[in-house]
């Protein structure tokens, strides 16, 4: 007679709501309220608040919400122009605009814009801002496609053509501009190559074909160590030798030919590489080349995305504007799991399935049971060991894998969806089931010194004896009418240090 001590208590269970975080990060699109997913630049104030520019409206995001600025005609305070190019915060925490037509500033306490006229010799014009710069000296200089550079006066009332220095210069047609730490000024031009300008001296010195690969010039920054680097709208990124002042080619890891470079932003004091094409890519100062971005999440083929715009916030997360794809948002925190599965780059090992049931092995391995693919094994760095597919072994291993238990004498014990309890043999992938127990799934399984307890989905319980292999079923417990098992329905089993097995069924505990 079996005897053995067996607690049922009824309990019921509450349900509640959740709010789910993407493991690695997400994807916002129109559908999230952003008003276009042609994005041009993405930029953090010193409120906190993320906006993001677009080809069609202006975007303010607080964390939850996205507020939304589009141009409308009947009102004389709203955005110039759907097609928002640039946004800078100066000095005094004045928030500045570049549209297709002209210069705003946002008044905050109107929630509005102001409208900034742009002037050359007394007229007022309507040019294409393509970047605003804050210089070390207070300044704001603004750069324009076709109408030159202007300066930003003081109390915003308008932005000026910069006579004395566009007479010595001559080039109207720029794309981007930056201020080093030595406080050079560098002017990138569309059809004009590179323009370094040192105020202080007032020199001035124009790199063009074939000092760098092309005469437009898309982006510039500086790294950490103080590298100037340019990116070429169709040809590579450059670096700047400032010891032989001249540049050089620096190529991509993973990419023959050269990248289309659409910015090139310092973040954490690495430097990331917007591409047209090829994703975003990061420079590694030892091999002096550029290696794919790696990020723990993969969205629409992310490597072949055309990466417009890049911002490192303030909580060190990772903003990346996709173009014609939406907003991507990376968290930076450290996560205390770490995702493996088919939305990870870096850990997709396990399939697109889902997972039922994991045993972690005395040598660190993990056994991860799969509903419709079988078992993987992986080992104690992340990395697969093995996957028993369905149909892969001798006698077919089984798809579904509910439960794991691994005996005292080594041997692994699944439980399946409609073979009942298969004994695997990890070396060789053969499997061994139990006729009694065909056609019934098995929810959970626990060890009891010599014998294996076993739940089922609608058929109760059952006893595997270890030692001669001989399968029963559990009716009762002390051969007693009032200890018979009340629910068939088992989801899970515990044995806990008291001697006590502790049963979860369908109508309580």
């Amino acid at each position: 007679m079996r005897r053995f001590f067996f607690i049922i208590f009824t309990v019921t269970l509450t349900a509640f709501p959740s709010k789910m975080f993407s493991q690695g990060g997400r994807v916002y699109t129109t559908l999230d309220n952003l008003s276009s997913s042609y994005i041009t630049q993405i930029y953090q104030d010193s409120y906190g608040y993320i906006w993001i520019s677009t080809e069609y409206g202006l975007n303010r995001f607080d964390g939850i919400h996205f507020n939304t600025y589009n141009h409308d005609r009947s009102n004389p305070n709203s955005i110039k122009n759907n097609y928002v190019r640039t946004i800078l915060e100066d000095k005094n925490k004045t928030l500045i605009i570049g549209c297709h037509n002209g210069l705003m500033r946002y008044d905050r306490a109107g929630d509005s814009f102001i409208d900034i006229p742009m002037i050359r010799d007394g007229k007022e014009l309507i040019p294409y801002v393509s970047q605003i710069c804050n210089l070390s000296n207070g300044d704001v200089w603004i750069v324009t496609a076709g109408q030159g550079i202007f300066s930003l006066s003081k109390d915003y009332s308008k932005a000026t053509y910069i006579n004395s220095f566009m007479d010595k210069i001559g080039f109207h047609f720029y794309n981007s501009i930056f201020q080093d730490r030595n406080n050079n000024i560098w002017l990138g031009t569309e059809y004009n190559g590179l323009v370094k300008y040192n105020q202080k001296r007032d020199e001035i010195r124009v790199y063009n074909k074939p000092e760098i690969n092309s005469s437009s010039i898309f982006s510039i920054n500086q790294d950490k160590r103080g590298a100037i680097f340019i990116g070429h709208r169709r040809d590579g990124v450059m670096k700047y030798n400032s010891s032989e002042d001249k540049f050089e080619q620096i190529n991509s890891a993973s990419d023959n030919d050269k990248i289309n470079v659409h910015c090139i932003e310092n973040v954490g004091g690495e430097l990331l590489v917007g591409t047209d094409g090829a994703g975003v890519k990061i420079y590694n100062p030892n091999t002096n080349l550029l290696y794919d971005y790696s990020l723990d999440y993969s969205y629409s083929d992310y490597h072949k995305s055309k990466a417009h715009a890049i911002l490192q916030d303030r909580d060190k997360n990772i903003w990346i504007g996709l173009y014609q794809k939406g907003l991507f948002f990376v968290p930076q925190d450290k996560k205390q799991f770490q995702y493996y599965g088919y939305r990870s780059s870096t850990h997709n090992i396990i399939g697109d399935n889902c997972v039922l049931s994991i045993l972690k092995r005395e040598d660190g391995s993990l056994y991860v049971g799969t509903d419709k693919d079988g078992l993987y094994i992986i080992n104690q760095n992340g990395s697969l060991l093995k996957h028993f597919a369905p149909n892969s072994s001798v006698n077919y291993f089984p798809k579904s894998i509910y439960s794991m238990v691994a005996d005292n004498r080594g041997n692994l014990s699944v439980g399946t969806a409609f073979r009942g309890l298969a004994k695997v043999d990890v070396n060789s992938g053969r499997v061994m089931t139990f006729k009694e127990l065909d056609g019934i799934q098995v929810n959970t399984i626990v060890q009891v010194k010599n014998e294996l307890y076993i739940g089922t989905q609608g058929s109760g319980l059952y006893t595997l004896n270890l030692d001669n292999n001989l399968i029963l079923r559990c009716e009762r417990f002390n051969n007693s009418v009032d200890d018979e098992l009340p629910n068939k329905w088992i989801s899970t089993l515990f044995y806990d240090s008291h001697g006590l097995l502790w049963i979860g069924h369908s109508k309580g505990l």
